[in-house]
């Protein structure tokens, strides 16, 4: 049997969630997930006949945009149940795809070879895209860190000074003006604003609404996030969100009107990196053949191709006249549409 999360069922959720991940989530994290958003998540517990709760299914509700048209997803997240359940999991989540598909134009999934993956499998989910990461190293010292050899690990040290000589700071275009901040309040109106300008440029793209950026970004207890603005003649032309943490700077989200603006962008967070030495590696995360994965200049690029890696499943439960236009190249993904978690 399964009901909605009521707020009393938060610490046992939690519970259950640190004793199988080793994690420490609290009740107010777990609120902030799911009961914050100005769109409705969907939180479910599953119980016993005696009404103790076995686990938890959550539904993370996305806004997608194509063509002007708006479209509403739903990413699993928190799929959780005590040792010895698991068994009792799939007919439960069985039955809460039957009642809450009708709400959901797309269906997303992460998983990796397995249980999960069948279950999803059979309940109409197909693979969609595998995961891939952009990386620069900016500093050598990351790869010092890594190594786990302390012979290795010595002599990396040592070198990291003159290979780091070897990464030279990029050519700007000097139209351009760039500001970094922390992020605020009245960004997310400007992201707003911006977003509404090439939407209909990108293809499936999730929606930038500011009230819901208050919520993935500025109230997000796990990470803090800064901005990167690029203008020209004083009108944004480009930004990029990103956090900060381990030495690494991780873009959450990436939206420009060209692509001379995106490389700009890039050029320019290239080099206030290793000017200001804020992290030894920049990452950013999309999809395998997307619209945001293009090969870029001084980028190493790892596809996770892997059997045992996460991949993306989707569920395409669109109206008939835009179905066959939900594929991976006219889709634009970044960390956004990720849960927000560290």
């Amino acid at each position: 049997m399964y009901k909605k999360t009521q707020m009393n069922d938060l610490q046992t959720i939690c519970d259950i969630y640190n004793k199988i991940t080793g994690r420490s989530r609290t009740t107010e994290l777990h609120k902030w997930e799911w009961f914050t958003s100005p769109y409705e998540n969907k939180s479910y517990v599953i119980v016993d006949k005696e009404d103790n709760i076995l686990g938890h299914h959550g539904i993370l509700t996305i806004k997608l945009q194509n063509n002007r048209e708006l479209f509403t997803a739903g990413k699993t997240e928190n799929t959780i149940m005590k040792k010895g359940y698991g068994p009792l999991y799939f007919k439960n989540e069985m039955k809460m795809h039957k009642e809450y598909i009708k709400e959901y134009d797309i269906l997303i999934t992460t998983t990796a070879k397995g249980v999960t993956q069948k279950i999803r499998e059979k309940l109409g989910y197909e693979v969609f895209a595998n995961y891939v990461l952009y990386f620069k190293i900016i500093d050598f010292r990351f790869v010092a860190e890594k190594l786990e050899n302390k012979i290795l690990k010595t002599f990396a040290y040592i070198l990291t000074p003159f290979l780091n000589i070897l990464v030279l700071k990029k050519r700007i275009n000097n139209r351009y003006t760039v500001e970094y901040k922390k992020l605020q309040e009245n960004d997310l109106v400007e992201i707003e604003n911006l977003y509404k300008k090439v939407s209909s440029k990108i293809g499936f793209s999730q929606l930038r609404e500011a009230s819901f950026l208050s919520y993935r970004l500025l109230k997000n207890p796990y990470n803090e996030y800064y901005i990167q603005k690029l203008y020209l003649s004083d009108k944004l032309c480009g930004y990029i969100v990103y956090s900060i943490g381990n030495n690494m700077l991780s873009v959450e989200d990436i939206l420009f009107t060209s692509l001379s603006e995106e490389k700009e962008l890039f050029i320019r967070l290239f080099n206030y990196v290793k000017e200001y030495k804020i992290a030894t590696i920049v990452k950013m995360t999309t999809l395998n053949d997307s619209f945001l994965d293009k090969k870029y200049n001084y980028f190493f690029r790892k596809v996770s191709n892997k059997v045992e890696n996460d991949k993306l499943m989707v569920k395409n439960n669109l109206p008939t006249n835009v179905k066959q236009d939900f594929f991976i190249k006219n889709f634009y993904f970044t960390k956004l549409m990720m849960e927000g978690i560290s």
